[in-house]
């Protein structure tokens, strides 16, 4: 399956048959959560872009319309990126258990790593999700140091849309390959293996973030399709 086959396979799962109750709890903090970041991030969107136009010199204000869009796309980016590492860091346990459960109805009710308890899974997820962060910070500090330079911001969206992308598989391909003892390096290798199908997978994870209302089932949809895509193609690659 190419990653655009697990992603939506991921949607059909969430809503099939013994799955749908373990989206409930996610979907809630996404909905709180994402409302929180939506409200503020417009809040400051007019005093932001005009402190920007104003820094502008006169001889390049005919490309104010072009810098009003680049800067809408990188706000809203940075919005939905921010708001999809801090409700996944909330809801990691919640995540990590999904993941069990499309693997166990994907391998037929077989799983091949042991039960522990929820205190362990708590821990476990938490500090992997801090893991995580160690790895996405210093890349994400540095695209919004390259989306304020002069010139070269000029292809700041395209990076974050690649950079969104190639994290939204990272991070949700990671709950598959933390229930089956996998590192996180081991899951970027497998990645870089596959890498035209993870940053597929990704593109689409990062588009439906955009979309209202949408966008709220598409952290527990990517769970389970992200689950998919390691079993049919990232296990293999470790």
């Amino acid at each position: 399956m190419n990653g655009l086959d697990c992603f939506f396979k991921g949607f059909r799962l969430i809503f099939s048959s013994g799955l749908k109750r373990y989206i409930i709890i996610p979907l809630i903090i996404n909905i709180m959560l994402f409302s929180g970041m939506v409200y503020y991030a417009y809040s400051l969107f007019d005093g932001w872009i005009s402190w920007l136009i104003d820094w502008l010199p006169e001889f390049l204000y005919f490309l104010s319309w072009f810098l009003w869009v680049m800067f809408y796309v990188t706000l809203l980016g940075f919005t939905f990126y921010t708001f999809t590492i801090i409700a996944n860091i909330i809801a990691a346990p919640f995540n990590a258990v999904l993941a069990v459960q499309v693997e166990k109805k994907e391998r037929g009710g077989q799983l091949y790593h042991p039960r522990i308890s929820w205190y362990q899974l708590v821990y476990r997820t938490l500090a992997r999700e801090a893991g995580k962060l160690l790895y996405y910070l210093p890349r994400l500090i540095g695209l919004v140091i390259l989306t304020v330079l002069p010139l070269i911001n000029l292809i700041a969206p395209l990076l974050w849309i690649l950079f969104g992308a190639w994290m939204m598989t990272i991070q949700y391909a990671d709950y598959a390959a933390d229930n089956n003892g996998k590192s996180f390096l081991q899951l970027r290798i497998a990645m870089s293996r596959q890498k035209t199908d993870s940053l597929t997978f990704g593109l689409a994870v990062y588009i439906l973030m955009f979309i209202p209302l949408v966008n709220l089932l598409v952290i527990p949809a990517s769970v389970a399709g992200a689950t998919v895509f390691w079993i049919n193609n990232l296990e293999e690659q470790v």
